[in-house]
C-alpha cells in the first residue's frame, strides 16, 4: 500500500515537474502561476504546494537536475573520454571537443537550460546559488586534467587550475548559451555559433596557453 502510494506521488511530482518547464520555457519564470503548471499538469494547485514550497523551488527542481549534469559533474566523463580516446591531447583541442560536446547537451536540454540562464541574467539569488552549487571544482577530474597539461606546458604554471575551468566554464555560458537563447533555433545562426565557438577558444588560449601558443 505504501509502495503504491508513494509511486503515485512520484508520477504526480514528475507530471507537475515538466509541466512547469514547458510553461516556463514557452512564458517566462515571471509570467507564469501556480495555477497555470497546475492546469497544465492537470493536478490542482494545492498539489504543487504538497510537493513543493514556492514557485522558486520548482523551478530550481525542474532544471537544476540539468544544470548539473551540464556543469560540473559531466566534466569528469567528458574529460575521461577525451584523454581515453586521444590519449596525450592538447590545451587547444581539448577545449575544442569539450566546447562541442557540451553545446550539444545544451540543444538536447533547452527548455530547461534556457530557463536557467534566463532567470540567472536577472536575478540576484539564482546568481549566487549559481556559484556555490556550480564552482566546487577544486576535486573533480577536470582539475587533475588542467594540472597534468599544466605540467605538460599546455597550460600557464602560475594561475590555478579552477581558475582556468572557472573561465572554460564563465565563457561557454557567457558566449554560446546566451547567443542560443537570443536567437532561438533559428539555423541562420549556426554558422555564427561555430564562430562564436573558435572565438572563445582563442580567448581562452590567449590567457591560459602555455609558452607554445605564443610562438
Amino acid at each position: 500500500m505504501n509502495i503504491r502510494a508513494l509511486t503515485k506521488a512520484e508520477k504526480t511530482k514528475e507530471k507537475i515537474l515538466n509541466a512547469a518547464i514547458l510553461e516556463f520555457a514557452t512564458y517566462g519564470f515571471e509570467n507564469v502561476t501556480t495555477k497555470d503548471i497546475a492546469t497544465k499538469a492537470h493536478v490542482s494547485e494545492g498539489s504543487i504546494f504538497r510537493y513543493f514550497k514556492s514557485k522558486h523551488d520548482l523551478l530550481e527542481s525542474a532544471i537544476l537536475p540539468s544544470v548539473k549534469e551540464m556543469i560540473p559533474q559531466e566534466l569528469n566523463n567528458v574529460s575521461r573520454n577525451l584523454l581515453k580516446n586521444q590519449g596525450s591531447i592538447s590545451f587547444k583541442d581539448f577545449l575544442e571537443s569539450f566546447y562541442k560536446n557540451r553545446y550539444q547537451f545544451v540543444l538536447q536540454h533547452y527548455p530547461a537550460l534556457k530557463i536557467y540562464f534566463s532567470q540567472l541574467l536577472f536575478d540576484y539569488e539564482s546568481q549566487k546559488k549559481f556559484k556555490k552549487t556550480t564552482f566546487k571544482l577544486e576535486s573533480v577530474d577536470f582539475i587533475k586534467v588542467i594540472k597534468e597539461m599544466q605540467k605538460e606546458g599546455e597550460i600557464i604554471q602560475n594561475v590555478k587550475p579552477s581558475a582556468v575551468v572557472y573561465e572554460i566554464i564563465v565563457q561557454f555560458v557567457g558566449s554560446v548559451i546566451k547567443l542560443r537563447f537570443m536567437y532561438g533555433n533559428n539555423p541562420k545562426v549556426s554558422k555564427s555559433i561555430d564562430l562564436e565557438l573558435k572565438r572563445i577558444v582563442n580567448n581562452i588560449i590567449k590567457i591560459y596557453g602555455g609558452a607554445k601558443y605564443n610562438d
